[in-house]
């Protein structure tokens, strides 16, 4: 058995309670892994993402905390930092 088998099956055993913990330690992870894929990038460098069915390639041209603006020619896009890979 997986790891993400063993949470599910531990998942299905708990209290709303200890559920709302679990929700709670989700939201942080998610937020500090935002945090460091920010802190990797920076402006100019080239990202691609997959978006509407296709990979788009372009430049970031802003960083926020969680999210980063990427121009595709003349569209800019606003995604969110741990859907980006390098070009």
């Amino acid at each position: 058995m997986n790891r993400v088998e063993t949470a599910v099956d531990a998942i299905r055993n708990m209290t709303n309670e200890e559920l709302n913990e679990i929700v709670s330690e989700i939201k942080l992870r998610r937020t500090r892994l935002a945090r460091l894929n920010t802190q990797r990038l920076a402006v100019g460098d080239a990202v691609k993402f997959a978006a509407r069915g296709l990979v788009v390639t372009g430049t970031v041209t802003k960083i926020n905390r969680k999210t980063v603006i990427v121009k595709d020619g003349y569209t800019n896009w606003k995604v969110a930092a741990s859907l980006l890979s390098a070009a």
